[in-house]
């Protein structure tokens, strides 16, 4: 089994991407990480264990040091008026 340490702003299909070259590498990360989703957050420096095989795409990204990294948190803007008041808009 190996193990890969994910970056921050990865993704499980960055990973895949990062450990198999193609992301049907995500079918290993789900099967050997016990309660791993597709929508899950994943924080820098968590390990991941895999039985992915590499292929060229993934080796090529290993030897240019190249990390997919696509996750990206937003925080949603709050507002706590009217829409009128927070944008100077007049409606009828």
């Amino acid at each position: 089994m190996n193990k890969y340490v994910a970056s921050n702003n990865q993704s499980v299909l960055d990973v895949a991407i990062a450990t198999s070259g193609s992301i049907e590498g995500v079918i290993s990360l789900l099967k050997n990480n016990q309660g791993l989703t597709l929508e899950s957050n994943l924080r820098g420096g968590v390990v991941l264990a895999h039985d992915n095989g590499g292929g060229a795409v993934a080796n090529l990204l290993s030897s240019r040091s190249i990390i997919p990294a696509t996750a990206r948190q937003y925080d949603a803007p709050y507002f706590d008026g009217e829409f009128s008041d927070d944008f100077n808009a007049d409606f009828i």
